[in-house]
């Protein structure tokens, strides 16, 4: 029975055509939540819904599943208490139901699959009973163009309280996915579809390529009957109780960690800064070990060409402040976000250790950090810094921001990039918890900065993002 992985290397075998389709369905395929219980959360605070309302709207999906109701009713109920409701209004909550409840809950997994079929030149929709509103943030997010789901009637820029047309339900998405491919001059039979549920069978049964993901328990059971795939996404999934202990286990180790350095310095083997180093250091590569993440590391030997250098990797994933140290492991200081000093023990274990920590919203004190960072350089240490600047709810790569690009103007030291792949796999944004597994790791050959000026400081970041998108685009 195929699962995710082998089913994501299938598709990576194929050649590009951009006369086929990839059909998603929304809720537990893209993000690991249905959309339309913190979309009423959010309706109820902005008093489009009342508590009774919401109660009501409640009861009635819960009798769905003992058939008192069924999913016509209930639609029809919840689009009803829309009426009169500005759609302005509606379209400003959407986006606050995205970036307050969704944007945490998208499939790291699913973003892969997503960017896959976009390499191969195909067609991205999204099909989902799902209202626009709900939808439009995550396809945004997501880089899909195009939408399938149920439209609501607008008069004068309010909701009437109706659905226009048929709903995006069961036949319904069969019927819009014909609609669409008939307009496109694509074959459905040239299309894959992902989703969780059952009553998507009617479009399952239509695709060449029907996708079970995290299916309900009718669903598994029928596409392990029809030799389907069947996808279990991890990243958003509950911590087992062994997720939890090992993460317990991580924060444990700071205070063997500090010990080893203080005894260090006891004995006379480090200075205090070489001993809070050391201490960190420590911790990074115990904490690692004790969460059962291994490393496994692509052209190593590029960390120890040249130091100091200024080593530079994307941004996933907490476990990113933790594998940096491991890797490069001795004579470096780090940079970041202030609000890390603030975090008990390991705040004040930062300071000593020297890391910078700046007030990323303050200019004047973004550029004092930079011109402290590149005298410490000088000094011999080497920095190591992301510059995104702040983590991904996915594997997608943010822009970069220029200082550490001005910091290497000033220094010369070569730039060493740190390529990590599946980082967001095993701890994703949004996530309490660290999750046992093999991150991939590449080391790209050093970048030289000594010919760079600030005229072609633009053109230098630019190819360096380049590289990085080039490099997780490269399977693991």
């Amino acid at each position: 029975m195929p699962d995710y992985r082998s089913h994501l290397g299938s598709l990576r075998s194929l050649k590009a055509n951009k006369n086929r389709v990839a059909l998603f369905d929304l809720d537990r395929t893209l993000i690991a939540v249905y959309s339309a219980v913190p979309l009423l959360m959010e309706q109820v605070k902005a008093k489009q819904v009342s508590w009774v309302g919401a109660a009501q709207q409640v009861f009635m999906a819960l009798g769905q599943s003992r058939e008192v109701y069924d999913f016509e009713e209930i639609l029809d109920t919840a689009i009803g208490m829309l009426e009169g409701v500005s759609e302005q209004e509606f379209i400003r909550l959407g986006d606050r139901l995205f970036h307050k409840h969704l944007q945490k809950k998208l499939y790291v997994e699913a973003q892969e699959l997503v960017d896959t079929h976009r390499q191969l030149g195909h067609q991205l929709v999204i099909v989902s009973s799902a209202t626009r509103y709900q939808i439009e943030a995550v396809a945004e997010a997501l880089d899909i163009d195009h939408i399938l789901c149920t439209e609501l009637e607008v008069r004068g820029g309010k909701f009437t309280g109706v659905i226009k047309g048929e709903p995006c339900w069961a036949e319904g998405k069969l019927h819009a996915a014909e609609a669409w491919c008939k307009e496109h001059k694509i074959k459905l039979s040239n299309a894959w579809f992902y989703t969780d549920a059952l009553e998507d069978l009617p479009l399952l049964e239509a695709v060449a390529n029907p996708v079970a993901v995290n299916p309900t328990r009718d669903l598994e059971g029928h596409a392990r009957g029809a030799d389907w795939p069947v996808c279990k996404f991890r990243s958003r999934a509950r911590p087992s109780l062994l997720d939890v202990a090992r993460t317990g286990a991580m924060f444990g180790a700071m205070a063997p960690a500090i010990f080893t350095g203080k005894a260090a310095k006891w004995l006379g083997a480090a200075d205090s800064h070489g001993a809070a180093l050391m201490s960190f250091t420590s911790y990074a590569e115990s904490a690692l070990d004790l969460a059962g993440v291994k490393l496994q590391v692509k052209n190593e030997k590029y960390l120890w060409e040249e130091r100091p250098a200024i080593f530079v990797i994307n941004h996933q994933s907490v476990l990113d402040g933790y594998l940096t140290p491991a890797l490069v492991k001795r004579d470096y200081f780090m940079m970041g976000k202030i609000e890390a000093g603030n975090v008990p023990v390991l705040g004040q274990m930062l300071k000593d250790a020297g890391f910078i920590l700046f007030d990323r919203t303050n200019r004047e004190a973004a550029i004092a950090a930079c011109d402290d960072a590149a005298e410490r350089i000088k000094q011999g240490y080497s920095l190591c810094i992301s510059p995104e600047g702040t983590r991904s709810y996915s594997k997608r790569m943010e822009p970069f921001k220029k200082g550490v690009f001005h910091i290497a103007l000033q220094t010369g030291v070569p730039i060493v990039p740190i390529v990590v792949k599946n980082a967001s796999e095993l701890w994703p944004r949004g996530q309490n918890f660290v999750r046992p597994g093999t991150l991939h790791i590449e080391i790209l050959k050093p970048v030289p900065t000594r010919t760079w000026t600030r005229e072609t400081l633009d053109k230098h970041l630019q190819a360096l993002h380049k590289k990085y998108l080039k490099a997780l685009d490269t399977p693991d």
